[in-house]
Order: C-alpha cells, then structure tokens, then sequence
C-alpha cells in the first residue's frame, strides 16, 4: 500500500558549543538509498559523502542560528542547491533534515578542535550517532542525549519512489511517440501495488501429467493503481475473478475456491479449453 515518503531528521543539543574560545565543528556522513542520485557517487559499496560545518562559539548562546546561516550561505556555494534543510529551532538546538526520503543521515557528530603546543592538535568527538541505516524506521539516540536522529523511508508507491527505486518506466518508455504513456506515473499520485498470479494447467506437455502430475505455468502481474482509481480496479477484481479485496476474503479463502474452480474446470482442460484461474493475490 501506498505509504508518504519520510526525511531523516536530526535534533542537535549544542549547549556544550557556545564558549567563543572555542573551535567546533558539526560532522555528518549523508548515505543516498535506494537512488542513484550522482551527487553522492563515490568509490565505495555505498554512495554517500561527507558534510562538515565549521563554527566558533557564539555569543549569548545562540549558536544554533549561527551555523544555519552559514550552512544557508555556503551550501548554495558549493552545490547550487540545498544538500539538507538546516534551521534553528531555539538558541542551541539545531534540525538537520534530508531533502528527500533517499538520503539516510549515516552519522551525526558534534566535535570540539583541541588545539596543542605542537601545533597539530585533533578533533574530539562531543557526542555522536552512527549507523542510522541499520535502524529501519524508528530513532536512535546518542549516548549522552544530545543527538537524535527520526529515521525516515522512501515512501512506497510515490512518483519518485517508482522512477528512481523500481524504476518504471523504463527507457523505452521515455521513447518517442510511445504507446505507453498513458500509463506513465503522475507527478504528485499515490500508487497502490498489486500483485497478481495466475495458473494455468498446461496441456499437451510432456513432464509428470503421465502420472497424474499436471504440468502448470504461473505467471506474476503487477499493477501500481493511483488512488483515485483504486476503488474502480478493486470492483474490477471482484467481479472479474471473484476476490473480494474488501476484507470479506483472504487469501487461504480464495485459494479455496480457486482449487473448486480448477475441480470444476476438469472437463474443459481435458477438451483443451480450460479457464485460466488465480491461485493467489
């Protein structure tokens, strides 16, 4: 069934950053799932890149302003277009969210520059979370508190989800004069999905039917319905081959009757006109 599409979304305590001494800086590995988005390509197994915000203290505490300034500023700079929402909700919490369900916020840090006599000094991790996207849906939470990061989804049956994950239509599809756009998916649609087996008893084949082993073929269609016609292809299925999505039938029920239909049908498939019947949805 159809469900939204989520963002992640990350809430920064940033109460331990506002000494203006002070060196800081915000670390964030951002994954792409369940898209080839080119933004993200990289050389490992995963595509994903990093995103650092540098920043000092600010005065009176409102920190968390600060770096929503900077982030507004720079990310234009470096990328023409945002890469993430990034706004202050108060003077030191911060909300961090992915433009789209696809990108996975992998690992969120909040780091502090200790500067040292040598001049090398390093970067000590604050707090962090790290391996969002082992968490399917839900939150998970630093060990001290101040990160929290909401896991989202790339929502089933949305316009993008069905060009970009299943990747419907294909090319041919996108082809001149194409005898398919009409079934093209709409821009702003909610998709349903169903799937529909059918079997047939195949006669004339050689295999088990010598020993009263039928030799069968089951074929697999699936159907992505917008909303607004899923009443219509429900009906469709009901009166069509008898299952009523409804909720009055499950699937054990039409199976049942599917085995009397393919009974009843015995006759015909010996004559070589059997109907063809549905053993599953």
């Amino acid at each position: 069934m159809y469900e939204a599409e989520v963002a992640d979304k990350a809430v920064i305590d940033l109460s331990a950053c506002t000494d203006t001494d002070k060196t800081y800086r915000i670390n964030l590995y951002v994954r792409s799932q369940a898209n080839a988005d080119p933004m993200f390509a990289n050389d490992f197994v995963f595509k994903g890149k990093p995103f650092v915000i540098e920043f000092a203290g600010a005065d009176g505490g409102k920190v968390a302003a600060k770096i929503a300034k900077l982030a507004e500023k720079y990310q234009l700079a470096l990328y023409d277009l945002k890469q993430l929402n990034i706004e202050a909700t108060s003077d030191t919490e911060l909300t961090i969210t992915g433009i789209n369900g696809y990108q996975r916020l992998y690992r969120v840090a909040v780091e502090e520059w200790e500067a040292s006599a040598s001049y090398e000094g390093k970067w000590t991790v604050i707090d962090s979370v790290e391996g969002t996207t082992e968490v399917v849906s839900g939150v998970k939470t630093s060990d001290n508190g101040t990160i929290t990061v909401t896991v989202g989804n790339e929502g089933k049956g949305t316009y993008d989800q069905i060009l970009a994950d299943i990747r419907i239509p294909s090319a041919d599809n996108f082809a001149y004069m194409n005898a398919n756009a009409p079934e093209m998916p709409i821009i702003g649609g909610k998709y349903n999905q169903y799937t529909i087996y059918l079997r047939k008893e195949l006669k004339g084949y050689p295999g088990g039917i010598g020993i009263n082993n039928p030799v069968e073929s089951i074929t697999t269609h699936v159907f992505f319905v917008e909303s607004g016609a899923v009443s219509a292809f429900e009906e469709a299925l009901k009166n069509g081959i008898g299952y009523d999505y409804s909720g009055t039938d499950t699937a054990d029920d039409f199976a049942a009757k599917d085995t009397k239909n393919a009974s009843d049908n015995k006759d015909k498939a010996l004559a070589g006109s059997a109907d063809t019947t549905i053993n599953e949805i």
